[in-house]
């Protein structure tokens, strides 16, 4: 599943995509989207609104962040629970339906990204070099994990404790009982997005059209 920046969606059912389809229209685009299985997915927009897919029908656009400033990233490491943060540095729960704002970061810069292996071990990225974790209810930061001069742009969680976190430069982040280590993943720069389907391997992709595998 796929969201665009005119509030569509795509499928994809193994061999091809589906076409867009409208569902959250009006709302700056999606932010991001998260899916838990092919039966639950969430994606939250750039106008404070999320929409959430039962496995037939996407929901209508609900406005859950009345005082945001759009939402940054939103992980769901389960079916019916999710975790959201916005650019103002709050979080939002989804939890069988959206709680309250929680704020979490005062600075203001936003958040590029944020993973959660369960309900109570995430990590969010803010757009600068800091991170935030939450372990067992509590937010704890911020840490700074990157390079000053580099700005954070996602992570990965795939298990708890473990994490990958990668910046604009190609430098990887990576978390490991309790302790953040760099590497260098990409000497290109530029990177974009990140994937880790294990917590062996990760794929990376950049602006120039290069994609790198970090183990």
């Amino acid at each position: 599943m796929a969201g665009d920046a005119k509030g569509s969606v795509q499928t994809y059912d193994g061999q091809s995509w589906s076409d867009p389809d409208p569902v959250d229209v009006g709302g700056g685009g999606f932010a991001s989207l998260s899916c838990a299985s092919a039966s639950f997915c969430v994606g939250v927009d750039f106008g404070n609104r999320a929409v959430v897919y039962d496995g037939h029908d996407w929901s209508a656009p609900e406005i859950v962040d009345p005082q945001g400033l759009g939402f940054g990233a939103v992980s769901c490491p389960r079916v019916q629970f999710c975790i959201a943060m916005d650019d103002r540095g709050d979080v939002i729960t989804y939890d069988h339906g959206w709680g309250e704002p929680v704020r979490v970061d005062d600075s203001l810069f936003g958040v590029s990204g944020i993973s959660c292996a369960t309900k109570t071990f995430c990590v969010a990225v803010l757009t600068t070099t800091k991170a935030y974790v939450l372990d067992h209810g509590t937010w704890i930061g911020p840490i700074q994990i990157a390079p000053t001069l580099e700005v954070l742009q996602e992570v990965e969680c795939p298990e708890v404790g473990r994490c990958v976190a990668i910046t604009n430069e190609g430098s990887a982040l990576t978390l490991a009982e309790g302790t953040w280590t760099r590497a260098k993943a990409d000497r290109h720069g530029g990177v974009r997005d990140l994937s880790c389907p294990s917590v062996d391997l990760c794929t990376a992709v950049d602006t120039y059209g290069y994609a790198v595998d970090y183990r």
